[in-house]
């Protein structure tokens, strides 16, 4: 993919198998989408129609939008975490902490916030109680 990249105007961002084309005005967009499909067809890339955005404000990728206006994130994303089931054992703190950590950019004091939730995944924690109905003030219900 970086040879593919070397020889473009174009500013191109590739992450796996996504090509992020972004431009300043829209008619340099639809250059730069010529000159980036041309590139793709003489090295005989393959791309699925279907799978195919463009001229877009914003773009959902990897739990995010991103837009002109910067990276922010997915509210589908957010709502799967407003929505986890209550934690019934460490394991489950676990991996509610892992999802809520993907934004923790987003948080500011995050790790402040998450500690009294991470005490619990201690080994020494015998046991706990979380009550369903318990939200952080500070949060809409």
């Amino acid at each position: 993919m970086d040879n593919f990249k070397k020889h473009l105007r174009a500013r191109v961002f590739i992450c796996i198998d996504d090509l992020i084309i972004t431009s300043e005005t829209p008619e340099e967009h639809l250059a730069d989408i010529d000159e980036v499909l041309t590139k793709a067809e003489q090295i005989g890339m393959k791309l699925k129609a279907s799978k195919c955005e463009f001229a877009r404000e914003e773009i959902k990728s990897f739990g995010f939008i991103l837009g002109k206006d910067g990276i922010k994130p997915n509210p589908e994303k957010i709502k799967a975490i407003d929505e986890y089931p209550t934690p019934k054992n460490p394991t489950d703190i676990k991996a509610f902490l892992g999802m809520c950590s993907f934004f923790r950019r987003f948080v500011h004091n995050f790790a402040s916030i998450a500690s009294p939730l991470t005490a619990l995944t201690k080994k020494d924690t015998r046991h706990f109680y979380l009550d369903p109905g318990m939200r952080n003030s500070n949060e809409p219900s």
